[in-house]
């Protein structure tokens, strides 16, 4: 038997059993080994028993055994006998796990003990168990299994004392027999409630009977004999009918021989000729579930004697009800199971909102297209298409509409392409298609070209007309790529410079596409990077090298991309150049720079510089303006403030230049040519700007002094710089010898890692500034 322990687990596996114990008049002893036999072969344990237990004085009898029982020791049971003796006084079953079996047991892996009815003055246990050895495991199946049989095994037991007892006509067996083979036979209560009725009939005479169910605080009649058809299904309230109600509250069964009619019934005229009432409850498991009533006219015609009789065939629509509650149960959980499962499977491999192959089944086509097309050297294409304007309808029209859109367009798209092609939703509104086993490139492209033809009419949603168009993008193997991941990257970059270029197009995928389509995110992303606070400011210091004092600090731009991470200025600087987004990113950075240079000033311990780069899109774009706001809204002294220049951008403008420096250094702010050296500059046009300082590229220090060529350019541009009345900043210093050069040929100013790499506003504070005791508050700058 393997792990899953293939037992009867439905009632109507334990309604079908057959027990010949039951259908035959039998001895107790084969009834009780009829119950431990098939038991402990449905469930597949080898080890069991039979116990008896005497009320009156609680000790157990071993009656049948089976396995290690089959010969038990001298002393019994032992401390499995103790668990069995609680077990009866529970009343309930008990499952007693390996790590609970009592010590000098471990020949077990498990056991269950159930407790049943054997008789008038004696009870039984049934107690099965697998071995040490084995892996199976009781579980509620089960333990309801052996119930199930030793429900069965009572009613076999009813009969033999029946048969046994002669004081009761054989005509009792056979109809209590009848009644068992009706609860074998069907689990539909109304065939087997009617049964039972019918066979108590030839036992107790009747004019009228019901079988009734107790629901909450009435009865209902599910069954019933010499009523009128009406009353099948009348739900009886307890406080209408006190004798129903003394049924619904106890065990026991009542007899009434003349009782007057307003005692037991006070409405219904067709139960007005009744004089005598016999009623038991039904029980499952301790629990009224309902009654079982009989009635005649006659007075005084029942007795207690007829109550065991009664109570028989009680039992059995108990059962009879059970069995078919615990089969529907099962029933609707298997229904409900198996849905949910075919569901699962449903959504694991299909979109629920277009019913289109989703991700994971794509990709499963996917690889046997790929596989079919290597063994025939053919191609396969996936097309990316993405939804122009659906975001737009689905805002407009809500998401409900937009779902169904969504379902219209899939199907559009299944009637475009051929039967052997795939469409899928990818999610969202974007669908891939993959077209296997093509010739050539081109027939991939004929597909896109009919998709776009296809949006060109109308969806129709509801009546009203919506108009789509569709980006596509195509990816074909092998030349874009081996699988489905690399390949739909490829598409959909495609999809996205096609989307870029205006959408309602196709794009075929090229080396380059990647690259472009990287810069257009670059791009995106740069545009929303200030409100998303993905934007800050380092600070590198300079430092004077005859003093070792910082007299300043360049504020450079960090970019924290949440995907990219740290994205430096030289990889999206340039692009931010060609789009004009170096303007407002330009602008951020200034009003930042002013606002950490207005806490430093008024500190009165900090760089008497902030240098700030400045582009020469924002020199031709209202830089005075720019600046003089940026000073006002922080309160920045403009003495503070070192704009930074490259000489290429002072000479693209020459005179708008030179206009807009000289009205900023007028209220204090100077100015500084940056990289100097690398620019086309004309120094008679340069001498006309206010300028501080040139800096000199790092492309010259880098190989100083080592480089002769860029020893000579750096002494010349020093000596020059000096003669002009400027200042000289060296860019890039990382070496000491670097270093020992500058200040040989009487460079003023250092920047590099040598001295300070870029530092947060707080690492500058702590480290370099608040931690020198000689930090400066205030240099001069060298004048023109």
């Amino acid at each position: 038997m393997s792990i899953d322990q293939d037992v009867p687990s439905s009632p109507a596996q334990l309604a079908g059993l057959r027990f010949d114990a039951v259908t035959a008049p039998p001895d107790p002893l084969d009834v009780i080994r009829t119950v431990l036999a098939k038991a402990a072969d449905f469930i597949g344990a080898p080890h069991g028993f039979i116990a008896h237990i005497t009320p009156e004085d609680p000790e157990l009898s071993l009656r049948l055994g089976i396995g290690v029982f089959e010969h038990p020791s001298p002393a019994g049971l032992g401390p499995i006998g103790d668990l069995a003796i609680d077990v009866w006084r529970a009343g309930q079953p008990l499952v007693v796990r390996r790590d609970a079996i009592p010590a000098g047991e471990d020949r077990f892996h498990e056991l269950a003990l159930v407790p049943f009815d054997i008789g008038p003055r004696v009870d039984g246990i049934v107690g099965l168990a697998y071995g040490a050895d084995s892996v199976l495991s009781f579980r509620t199946a089960e333990v309801d299994l052996i119930r199930g049989f030793c429900r069965l095994a009572s009613i076999a037991l009813d009969n033999a004392r029946l048969y046994a007892e002669e004081r009761r006509s054989r005509r009792l067996t056979e109809r209590l027999q009848d009644s068992v083979r009706a609860i074998n036979q069907s689990l539909d209560l109304d065939v087997v409630l009617p049964a039972i009725l019918d066979q108590l009939r030839e036992v107790i005479e009747y004019d009228s009977s019901t079988i009734q169910l107790l629901e909450g605080d009435a009865m209902r009649v599910i069954a019933a004999r010499g009523f009128p058809p009406e009353e099948l299904g009348r739900v009886r309230p307890l406080e209408e009918y006190p004798y129903n109600k003394r049924l619904a509250t106890s065990p026991e069964p009542i007899v009434e021989g003349q009782a007057p009619r307003a005692v037991l019934w006070r409405s219904g005229p067709h139960l007005a000729a009744i004089r005598s009432n016999l009623g038991v409850p039904l029980v499952v498991r301790g629990r009224i579930i309902g009654a079982l009533t009989i009635d005649s006219h006659e007075p005084n015609l029942y007795s207690a004697d007829d109550a065991p009789a009664a109570m028989a065939f009680a039992r059995h629509a108990a059962i009879a009800i059970e069995h078919a509650r615990l089969f529907t149960a099962a029933q609707r959980e298997l229904t409900e199971r198996k849905a949910a499962q075919e569901r699962l499977n449903y959504l694991a491999c299909f979109d629920p909102v277009t019913a289109l192959p989703n991700r994971t089944l794509l990709g499963d086509r996917l690889r046997q297209a790929l596989d079919q097309a290597g063994r025939d050297n053919k191609l396969v294409a996936i097309l990316f298409l993405d939804l122009d304007r659906f975001k737009t309808v689905n805002d407009s029209l809500g998401h409900t509409a937009g779902d169904r859109l969504l379902k219209i367009v899939g199907e559009r798209l299944r009637q475009t392409v051929r039967e052997g092609d795939t469409v899928a939703r990818l999610g969202g509104d974007e669908f891939a298609v993959v077209l296997p086993q093509l010739d050539h490139v081109a027939a991939s492209r004929a597909v896109a070209d009919k998709i776009g033809r296809a949006f060109c009419a109308p969806f129709d949603l509801d009546g009203r007309e919506i108009w789509l168009s569709a980006s596509v993008g195509v990816a074909v193997y092998p030349s874009d790529g081996a699988d489905l991941d690399e390949l739909l990257n490829n598409a959909d970059s495609a999809m996205y410079l096609a989307k870029h270029q205006g959408g309602s197009t196709h794009r075929l995928y090229e080396p380059g596409v990647a690259r472009a389509v990287d810069r257009l995110d670059i791009e995106n992303d740069m545009r929303h990077a200030v409100d998303r606070r993905e934007l800050r400011v380092l600070y590198q210091p300079l430092v004077e090298l005859s003093t070792g004092r910082m007299l300043g600090a360049e504020a450079l731009l960090r970019w924290a991309h949440p995907k990219r991470g740290v994205v430096l200025p030289a990889d999206f600087i340039g692009l931010a150049e060609e789009t004009g987004l170096i303007v407002p990113l330009g602008r951020w950075v200034l009003r930042e720079a002013c606002r950490q240079g207005t806490a430093w000033q008024r500190a009165g311990a900090g760089p008497h510089w902030m240098t700030v780069n400045v582009s020469a899109r924002q020199l031709n774009d209202s830089l005075v303006r720019t600046v003089r706001s940026a000073l006002e809204e922080t309160g920045m002294d403009p003495c503070g403030l070192l704009l930074e220049i490259t000489e290429s951008g002072l000479m693209q403008n020459t005179e708008k230049a030179i206009a807009a420096t000289r009205e900023l250094a007028s209220v204090g702010v100077s100015f500084a040519v940056d990289d100097f050296g690398i620019g086309y500059s004309s120094l008679s046009q340069l001498k006309r700007f206010p300028i501080s300082l040139l800096k000199i590229d790092q492309s010259f220090v880098r190989d100083i002094p080592a480089d002769a060529s860029d020893a000579a350019i750096v002494t010349g541009i020093v000596a020059m710089s000096h003669a002009m009345g400027v200042g000289v900043v060296a860019e890039g210093v990382e070496t000491e010898e670097q270093r020992a050069f500058l200040v040989d040929c009487g460079c003023d100013i250092i920047q590099g890692f040598l001295a300070h790499p870029p530092l947060s506003n707080d690492e500058l504070e702590h480290s370099f500034l608040l931690g020198r005791p000689d930090s400066p508050t205030c240099a001069t700058l060298p004048s023109s």
